[in-house]
């Protein structure tokens, strides 16, 4: 049974070259293509303007990703660098911490893991951390 072309997805498709000479000897040539499961024809024009839209579809779909790809290391150093400035500023203010005292640097590998984790959420990937994977995992 022959699917209609709403049915069918075009999976298969062969060229369609017709050549017609008239009583004048004037040859005209339509070429496109043609579906072989529901025999739909796409002429020339047809088969360009879809080769132009799959182009600027694939263009754009760069375009959006484009951003995701700077987004890694410059941006992300960054990121860590304005959290621990904020820390710091907050550590200023309460003086709850010394700089020099373990809980600090405890502090700021937390704060890092933590811009790390909006880095990769903003990317839609998820790796485990470091902090995550615990003592007995090989990194």
């Amino acid at each position: 049974m022959t699917p209609t072309p709403e049915e069918c997805r075009h999976r298969e498709l062969k060229w369609n070259i017709t050549a017609q000479t008239s009583v004048m000897a004037i040859q005209t040539t339509v070429w496109g293509v043609e579906c072989v499961g529901c025999g739909r024809k796409w002429d020339v024009g047809q088969v360009m303007q879809a080769v132009v839209d799959l182009s600027a579809s694939q263009e754009r779909v760069l375009e959006l990703e484009r951003p995701r790809r700077g987004y890694t290391k410059g941006v992300r150093d960054d990121a860590r660098r304005r959290a621990l400035n904020i820390l710091n500023g907050w550590i200023d203010v309460t003086g709850a911490l010394q700089r020099e005292a373990s809980y600090y640097y405890e502090l700021q590998a937390v704060i890092e893991d933590a811009v790390e984790c909006g880095a990769q959420a903003a990317l839609g990937i998820r790796e485990p951390l470091e902090a995550e994977r615990g003592p007995e995992s090989p990194p």
